[in-house]
């Protein structure tokens, strides 16, 4: 976050706070129950309509998951530039 110039010298208070909690639901639910009731939501999620037919509704991380699989499969895609830098054999 960038500042003035007496926020960033420290002359002045910048007002900002933070907070981070961590919980286990099943502390609350239970592992079971939880599993069950997160598979319940991504379901619904991920069939709701989408804006456009070619792109359906996702999930956070599911683009993230589908590329992971698709570089385990055809290897990670590297410029030609870096390749050079790093000495590389194609």
């Amino acid at each position: 976050m960038v500042g003035t110039d007496e926020e960033q010298n420290y002359q002045k208070r910048q007002n900002v706070g933070h907070f981070a909690i961590a919980i286990d639901p099943a502390r609350f639910v239970g592992h079971v129950t939880y599993e069950l009731a997160m598979n319940r939501y991504l379901e619904l999620l991920r069939s709701g309509p989408s804006v456009d037919p070619l792109h359906p509704v996702m999930a956070p991380g599911d683009r993230e998951w589908k590329e992971a699989k698709r570089r385990a499969t055809n290897g990670i895609p590297v410029d030609f530039e870096t390749i050079q830098i790093l000495g590389l054999k194609v």
